[in-house]
């Protein structure tokens, strides 16, 4: 081994290093003080460690009962909030204790998505050093649910770099296995997160950065795409058969069906529009500041322009159009479809990357390849 293939190897291990201690950094306050640690605000108020608490403890004391009837007056234990007994966090709540768990998954959200956000600017879409730590960094900052990432968010947005890294490897390969790998990439995607608020919403957005982003053939993924949807929703169904089995006797199901005026549609989304904004105003300004230095010139980056504010009309049309039709739409107005906004936070930083990479100013940045 030359001297240079060492100093790059050193180099990795420093910067591998370096996003470790980051993600630390940011998880530091959940369990520097043990059980006395930090909670999240919407974790407590919203009810999220409480659920999975009191879902462990009933399995424990009923064998995963059917019904709960000393529980919130009466309910079925599957169609409590963001739980499911088949998913990992019931698991880690079933033989640790809740502190403990809690800063298992801060941690986890935290390292690994910030890891694999490098892995994937750096080894997939070849963006220099700088670049790739850079907007790794931001990814591990620029959150999707306020105040932070949470529980119930599990390891679902936080881990779309990750997904995504590992979905697009494994289409391109040639083996036969690739469909056996998809199967095991569909069933971890299902134990790591909840099915009715990420995993149709982020693998249609994954389809479609693949194919319109990353240039992928339709007949080369259209295959591995059937066997993470159909694997990925395996450990889901009885979640699914019972909150739709139980969706009419939901008083808060009766609450969402009447439909509002366009014009309060228009005015909440405007708001909201507002709200992702100014949650990632750095991000935006930079990314678009970049960009428009161009003036149009670089096809790639228009792509990422138009799939961007493509992603968002889309997004808030098929919300304004559920609930201004909810008599309608029944059940499917239940559904949040600003979900689809999901994968905002990573594609914007995406952007920002891909356009800092193409400022002349930049072209001083001395990349070192690494072999796939």
């Amino acid at each position: 081994m030359n001297n240079q293939n060492i100093f790059a190897a050193k180099k990795k291990h420093i910067i591998i290093a370096f996003l470790v201690c980051w993600s630390l950094w940011l998880a530091l306050e959940f369990f520097i003080f043990g059980k006395n640690s930090f909670v999240r605000v919407h974790d407590c108020a919203e009810s999220n460690l409480s659920f999975r608490m009191t879902t462990s403890l009933i399995s424990y004391e009923y064998q995963y009962p059917s019904w709960v009837p000393h529980f919130a007056c009466g309910i079925d234990p599957l169609i409590m909030n963001n739980i499911n007994f088949l998913t990992y966090d019931y698991f880690l709540f079933t033989f640790f204790s809740p502190w403990a768990v809690y800063i298992i998954i801060m941690i986890l959200q935290r390292l690994l998505g910030t890891l694999f956000t490098y892995l994937l600017c750096k080894r997939i879409y070849r963006l220099p050093e700088i670049i790739s730590i850079m907007a790794a960094m931001c990814f591990s900052l620029g959150t999707w649910s306020i105040n932070d990432w949470t529980l119930f968010d599990q390891l679902g947005p936080p881990l779309i770099p990750m997904y995504l890294y590992v979905i697009e490897k494994t289409c391109m390969q040639k083996s036969y296995y690739k469909y056996l790998y998809c199967a095991l990439i569909g069933l971890l995607i299902s134990y790591f997160t909840f099915f009715p608020l990420f995993t149709p919403f982020f693998l249609l957005g994954a389809f479609v950065w693949l194919v319109i982003i990353r240039k992928h053939e339709i007949k080369n993924l259209i295959l591995c795409f059937f066997f993470i949807v159909f694997f990925s929703t395996l450990l889901e169904l009885p979640q699914l058969m019972a909150i739709f089995s139980n969706l009419s006797n939901s008083g808060r199901f009766e609450a969402t069906t009447k439909s509002i005026t366009l014009y309060r549609a228009l005015d909440i989304s405007f708001k909201h529009l507002l709200t992702l904004f100014f949650r990632y105003k750095l991000i935006t300004i930079i990314a678009l500041i970049c960009f428009f230095s161009y003036k149009f010139k670089n096809k790639q980056l228009n792509l990422y322009f138009y799939t961007i504010t493509g992603l968002v009309l889309f997004s808030k049309g098929c919300w304004i159009l559920s609930v201004t039709n909810r008599e309608n739409l029944r059940f499917l107005s239940a559904l949040n479809f600003n979900d689809f906004l999901i994968m905002y936070p990573f594609m914007l930083i995406i952007f920002m990357a891909q356009s800092l990479n193409h400022l002349n100013r930049y072209s001083f940045i001395i990349e070192i390849e690494y072999e796939n």
